[in-house]
């Protein structure tokens, strides 16, 4: 499926494109200026194709004594200009990444391709440049609207007004088509604002063009109510005309259309559908469209669009906090409207109102899981940082370190006694240990030999006994 934008962008394009262009220029003495196609030429006269309408070409011989000048355009000169290509420049509203594309790739490279080291082409190559500028714009997240940039946080936080402005944009150009339902089309473009966006200002804004539709569908329906009888009896006619399997092709049908349309009237009216289809073969149908129509313009009539245009600038800055996720701020001002008497907007805003009360309970809901998560961490083990605060770990450290410092100081002593010490001179005899201090270095050995000699008189106690 198309999105709406290239839909939108064809639909322009189509409308600006002229019936035919022609390539060559006359200009005659009178100042007259023709543009045209000369088919022929002699030593006296032109010969040259214009348009006598828009849509209806002539010929004619024009004398060469009445010609100031002429111009003839060069191929690429009326292709250019036949594809409109000048014209894409500079570009519309809402076009995505893929529409710049399309237009780089389809429409200005074939050309610049057709027609290189033309001027043409090198003006196609400059609007390259410049589109795909606004190519990698769209892509980081930016949007074009009402013809000026807004940056990607504002796309984010403002994408409700945004999708409202798209739909103005859409109804428009249904309205603008040549099709037969334009005016239908519109209408149900109109619908989906009014009913989704109906907090958005550009659904007031649309509100005056949604009246110029009624009005024009309005007429189409008058002129198709008078003609249906006719059209009807011109089918009969036509059927009369027809014999055998021509006759049964026919039949089955306009069988197969009508069984259609009354499918999608039924389908239509159980969804509550309000802008339905028509057909010019059913009076019914153009009936309660107009009932419709005029249901509908009564209804738009009698807005207050001043005090609507207040609300809805009300309603779109609530809308803006919860994009943000400044839910405080978008609560406050939901009590605030939704205490408003002759709300014209209450469906939409209790909506939102639901929609910011199921964000509260989501983010009560994180902020538990959060709480629960942190107490049921366990706890690290403590850093080297920890433990080197610890008094009783500093204190151990320290007189190990003392200990060491010690030893080393004896060490240092005994070298130092053994060198100043005479040669051949034995060394002073030591003092012979005290009894209480032989006893206690062997304590441990003593201790031992007790409790060896005390099993072994157990063992042996038992093994008698066991005798």
């Amino acid at each position: 499926m198309k999105s709406f934008s290239s839909i939108l962008l064809m639909t322009c394009l189509g409308l600006l494109a002229p019936a035919m262009s022609l390539a060559d220029f006359v200009t005659l003495k009178s100042g007259e200026k023709i543009e045209c196609r000369i088919i022929s030429e002699n030593e006296d006269s032109l010969q040259i194709e214009y348009r006598l309408t828009p849509k209806i070409k002539d010929t004619k011989t024009i004398l060469k004594s009445a010609i100031a000048d002429v111009v003839r355009q060069t191929p690429a000169e009326l292709e250019f200009k036949e594809r409109e290509l000048g014209k894409l420049m500079p570009t519309g509203d809402l076009l995505s990444a893929a529409d710049y594309e399309a237009i780089i790739q389809d429409r200005l490279r074939t050309f610049v391709a057709k027609y290189p080291d033309t001027p043409e082409a090198k003006e196609a190559e400059s609007m390259i440049v410049r589109l795909a500028d606004e190519k990698s714009k769209v892509l980081s997240g930016q949007l074009k609207m009402e013809g000026k940039w807004i940056d990607a946080a504002t796309v984010k936080r403002d994408s409700y007004n945004i999708e409202a402005y798209h739909l103005h944009l859409k109804m428009n150009a249904e309205a603008a088509s040549r099709t037969e339902l334009n005016y239908l089309h519109a209408l149900r473009e109109f619908e989906k604002l009014r009913t989704g966006y109906g907090a958005s200002p550009h659904y007031v804004n649309a509100i005056q063009d949604a009246l110029g539709i009624l009005k024009k569908y309005e007429a189409q329906l008058k002129v198709m109510l008078a003609e249906a009888p006719i059209v009807q009896q011109k089918r009969q006619n036509g059927l009369k005309t027809l014999l055998g399997n021509d006759l049964t092709k026919t039949m089955q049908a306009i069988a197969k259309e009508e069984a259609g349309f009354k499918a999608a009237i039924d389908q239509q009216t159980k969804d509550k559908v309000k802008w339905m289809e028509i057909s010019k073969y059913d009076e019914k149908s153009l009936q309660d469209a107009l009932a419709a129509v005029e249901k509908e313009r009564a209804e738009l009539q009698s807005l207050d669009l001043a005090g609507l245009q207040q609300e809805t600038d009300t309603v779109l800055s609530m809308i803006r906090y919860i994009a943000d996720g400044n839910l405080p701020e978008a609560k406050v001002i939901y009590d605030k409207i939704s205490k408003m008497p002759g709300l014209i907007n209450k469906t939409i805003v209790q909506n939102f109102g639901k929609k910011i009360e199921d964000l509260e309970k989501v983010a009560q809901m994180e902020q538990k899981n959060a709480a629960k998560t942190a107490v049921t961490t366990p706890t690290t083990e403590p850093s080297n940082e920890t433990l080197a605060t610890n008094p009783v770990a500093e204190e151990m450290k320290r007189l190990q370190e003392k200990k060491e410092k010690e030893a080393v100081e004896k060490a240092k002593e005994a070298a130092a006694a053994k060198v100043a010490a005479p040669k051949n001179v034995p060394p002073p005899a030591q003092d012979a240990p005290g009894i209480m201090s032989t006893i206690m270095d062997n304590i441990p050995m003593v201790g031992g030999v007790v409790l060896a000699i005390g099993a072994v008189i157990w063992m042996m106690k038992r093994k008698k006994k066991e005798a």
